[in-house]
């Protein structure tokens, strides 16, 4: 990483439903966890700065709550983590 030089990143969490949403068995649904930089800017609005960083196929909406909840609290422990540690 270059001295001075400091990225911010953002996580966001989206489901998803391929083809017909309103069908009643859907067993296509999926969780997407996606990363991006905050010093995008007003390029955040698109789709091209965000990169997918994990997706997730469930039939259950239990499993997929526990698995989106467990990886969240991970991704906010690393994140506190390593800015606790990239602190001067």
């Amino acid at each position: 990483m270059c001295a001075g030089l400091q990225w911010n990143i953002i996580l966001y969490a989206d489901g998803i439903t391929p083809g017909d949403a309103f069908s009643p068995d859907n067993r296509r649904k999926a969780w997407l966890w996606y990363a991006s930089f905050l010093e995008m800017g007003q390029k955040l609005s698109n789709e091209e700065t965000w990169i997918t960083v994990a997706i997730a196929r469930t039939r259950l909406p239990a499993l997929l709550c526990q698995l989106r909840s467990g990886y969240n609290r991970f991704a906010s422990a690393y994140a506190a983590v390593t800015t606790a540690s990239d602190a001067p």
